[in-house]
Parts: structure tokens; sequence; C-alpha cells
């Protein structure tokens, strides 16, 4: 993650290893255009301004602290000057981008259990950037292309956006040093509901850093644990764009269920915005309701099996072997109570 605003350099890397397999250097590797379009498109597809710039000199620049990152073995926010591979702008790069090592934009974005350096990535502001991809290491720009105009009133963005369906129920955020999880009991690793992003735009500049967030989340089941950071924090903040928040459900959500966040956004005690956006969750990778098709074709299995023992219980009834007929019967109601719950399971969705 790129440093502090005040104190480029000092920041925090995305441990992306976690979530993708290793890329031999180069293999399948997406161009800094096509990252710059991709991260677009999935800011357009929560309400946050997309169309961002590609700018190929930031790029190049990225290329080249990927170059470093992967002939050094370090990931981190500056390049030292002792080094063959060094380069001055490797070493911008290093200062003003996220970083990841083990991942690849093929695979999705590679920081989006990274919360510090997603809301960076989808921060309102966002308008231009470098991006690359190559050596085993992403690098993406983000301060520097914080120059998108302010709205001309107070304007809440929030990820996921209002109405967005499929979100994943459950996070283990990782990155270096720290969470925001860890400010509010929730250290890293923790299995938490997915990171809400909220942001508030339109504001002053110079008020910005003096805007507090305070939320509640809710479901069919009622009110979430929820935890919030915001940009005020002493220890994350300056991490953070301004004003900013974390949502943090203390526990995984429910898979395939509604729920609704709402955010007030305050400076020095007076109320400033209300911010609302509701979205709905999907399944955890690799999770899921089984198939209609498999599930049915259970179904009528147990439907098929009942049959057969019926029609095995009256020829045994036929060949004089009432016992063996008894038996076989109540196999035969066995499987046709299975049949029926099947069904019924099926038609409850």
């Amino acid at each position: 993650m790129v440093g502090k605003r005040a104190a480029a350099g000092t920041g925090l890397v995305a441990l992306a290893l976690f979530c993708a397999m290793l890329l031999p250097a180069g293999a399948g590797a997406i161009s800094g255009p096509e990252i710059v379009q991709r991260l677009s498109q999935q800011r357009e597809a929560n309400g946050i301004p997309g169309g961002l710039l590609e700018r190929p000199d930031w790029s190049a620049d990225c290329a080249k602290h990927n170059y470093y990152g992967a002939q050094t073995g370090e990931l981190r926010h500056s390049e030292d000057p002792s080094s063959p591979y060094y380069s001055a702008e490797g070493d911008w790069a290093a200062e003003n981008s996220v970083l990841a090592s083990g991942s690849s934009w093929s695979q999705g974005n590679p920081w989006e259990e990274a919360p510090i350096h997603l809301i960076q990535l989808l921060a309102p502001q966002l308008s231009e950037m470098g991006a690359a991809e190559n050596d085993n290491h992403n690098c993406a720009t983000t301060w520097p292309g914080y120059h998108r105009p302010e709205p001309t009133g107070l304007t809440a963005y929030s990820y996921p956006g209002n109405g967005v369906s499929g979100v994943v129920p459950t996070e283990r955020a990782s990155e270096s040093p720290s969470v925001p999880g860890d400010q509010v009991g929730l250290p890293q690793g923790t299995a938490t509901g997915r990171y809400l992003l909220a942001y508030l735009a339109g504001i002053d500049p110079s008020d910005a850093p003096d805007v507090t967030a305070t939320a509640t989340l809710s479901g069919s089941g009622g009110a979430v644990d929820l935890r919030v950071v915001d940009s005020t924090n002493e220890e994350i903040g300056g991490y953070m764009p301004q004003p900013s928040a974390f949502l943090i459900p203390a526990q995984p959500l429910t898979p395939q269920t509604a729920y609704q966040a709402d955010v007030k956004w305050s400076m020095e005690g007076a109320e400033l915005f209300d911010q609302r956006f509701s979205f709905t969750t999907g399944y955890n990778p690799g999770e899921g309701i089984v198939p209609i098709k498999k599930r049915s074709s259970r179904c009528r299995g147990y439907s098929r099996a009942a049959r057969s023992l019926h029609r095995r219980a009256v020829r045994a009834r036929l060949h004089h072997r009432p016992a063996r007929s008894r038996q076989i019967e109540r196999l035969a109601r066995h499987r046709t109570r299975q049949a029926k719950r099947c069904w019924a399971k099926l038609r409850s969705g």
C-alpha cells in the first residue's frame, strides 16, 4: 500500500499470496490499460465514478518497481539506491502505489481482501492511474491520480453499491502490517462479514479530516454487530481517502440475505449527511446450493427406488413369501418418505 500522505514510504503491502496461485514471470499478465479498464468497471458496477484514464508513464514506472521486487525478493514502498535494480521511476511508483505479489487481475482484484488498499483504489476522487502486472507482482498508483472534481453537493458512495447482489458474506482481511479490524478487536485473519466501504464526496478539503462516521447494519435477523473505523482514526486514517469509513460486521453475514446499512456523517458533533445503501449476499467461493438439476435427480432416484421396492414386495407375496414381502415394503415406505422430503425441500428452495 502507498504510505500515509504525510509520510510516503512508511506504507503497507498486500499479502496476496493466500488468494492466488503463483504465476511464472510474464505468464498470463494483464496489461496496464486492461487493469485500468477492469477497475473502472468494478467501480461503475457499484455506483462509483469510473472512466479512469491510464497514464502509460506511471504504468511503466510500476513495471520497473515490479521488476525490482522480483529481483530483490522485496515487497516494499521504496527502492535501495545501491541496488543494481534501482530506478528513480520505480522508487516513485513504490511510494505512490498499492503493491501485491503472487496474484493476478485475471482472478479478480488482487486487493479485494486487503481493505486499506481497496479503499484507495475505489476512492471517488481517483481519475487517472498507472498499473502494471509483471514478474509475479502487481502495482497500481493511487494518490497521484486523485484529480476528479468534487461534486457540487454532498454525495455518498459505497462498496458494495446500493442494490448490488451476490456480495460475498465472509472476509478474512489480510494486509501488512495491520488491517482496520485491528483497531476494533477484529485482528488480521478473523472471519468477519464483508468489509463495507463508505465515502462522502463534495466536502470542503479543509473540513474533510474532521468528518466522522457512525453506522448501523441490519438484516432479516435484526441488527448486526458492526464495528466502524473512519478516516479520523489516528493509526490508519492517514492511509484512507478523506472522508471515508470501514463498516466491519463482527461475524460473517448470512448467505442469500438482504442487508441495509445506515451511515451518519458528522463534523464536530453536527450531522452533515445521512447515507443508506442496501445489498444482498450470495455465497462464499466454493460454497452454495446444490444445482436444481442435481437435487431433482436425487429426488427422482428416491421415487424410482420406492416404486421398484413396491413391485418387489408384490412379487414376494405372489410367491408366498409374506415375511420377505413385509421387509421389502418397509424399505419401500422409507424410500417414499425420503422422496417426499426431498421434493418438499426442493420446492421450498
